[in-house]
């Protein structure tokens, strides 16, 4: 085994996936080389390089855009209803698919207003905050469920864990009937972030909620805009806060004698 058929695979990859999407399968084959090393199957010295990329941010949900999805179904459908419990749980908290789809009943405190999550990306249970608002919600919703502790919240027909390309399909289907064209689950996340980042939450209580290792990892879900900066800029900026803030007029067009 040699380095070079490491770099071929890794060019390989570059054609058919994007630069973040190489990082992660090279991330993922670390241990296995190691591994390798270890027990001497590989003898070569291999380096694994990650793919330089430009980082972009996604378009999050706007304020009409939520509004129109957090509109309780007027519909008795159970799907349709337990879709918008999904929905709101999702802008609510900011979790991820498979922490949703992996709750249980027993894992929902609404006299605490929290939920435990065991089942996270970097396998560490945390738990998350409910709003008043949310409360109400889920406390209506498990009513209807009426699940045993050791059932899942949302589950699919047979009663085991909702599969993730239905959990999808699902609030694809809602967004779109409620004339909203995003249908990404995860970019439920990126508005949570952003929009809790507008509210001036602080950084280390937002990292806690969302369970991100760092503040450099949870600043990639954050997604700004100028306005955002220009109202920093106005609450911050020492000009702003030591000027006699005495508008100054010119007449440009007015010429010099």
């Amino acid at each position: 085994m040699r380095q070079e058929l490491f770099d071929d695979y890794q060019m390989e990859l570059a054609t058919r996936v994007k630069a973040e999407t190489v990082n992660s399968y090279l991330f993922k084959m670390s241990p296995v080389l190691k591994f390798g090393k270890e027990r001497g199957y590989i003898t070569a010295d291999i380096q694994l390089s990650n793919m330089a990329y430009q980082e972009h941010f996604k378009d999050v949900y706007t304020e009409d855009e939520i509004r129109k999805l957090l509109a309780r179904p007027k519909t008795n459908k159970f799907n349709e209803y337990r879709t918008w419990v999904i929905v709101n749980v999702f802008l609510g908290t900011g979790i991820r698919s498979l922490e949703l789809r992996s709750i249980r009943c027993k894992d929902v405190n609404l006299n605490e207003g929290y939920i435990t999550l065991i089942h996270t990306k970097n396998k560490e249970p945390r738990v998350v905050p409910l709003s008043e608002s949310l409360i109400i919600i889920l406390q209506e919703y498990m009513m209807v469920r009426n699940g045993a502790a050791d059932d899942y919240l949302f589950c699919s027909i047979y009663g085991d864990m909702m599969g993730r390309v239905t959990l999808q399909s699902s609030v694809a289907r809602y967004n779109k009937s409620r004339g909203v064209e995003k249908t990404s689950i995860h970019l439920f996340r990126h508005t949570f972030i952003t929009l809790e980042v507008r509210e001036d939450i602080a950084p280390l209580v937002l990292r806690r909620i969302t369970g991100h290792k760092s503040l450099k990892a949870l600043d990639g879900y954050y997604n700004h805009n100028i306005a955002d900066l220009i109202t920093a800029v106005n609450q911050t900026s020492p000009v702003e806060r030591f000027s006699q803030k005495k508008r100054i007029g010119f007449d440009m067009n007015k010429k010099k004698k």
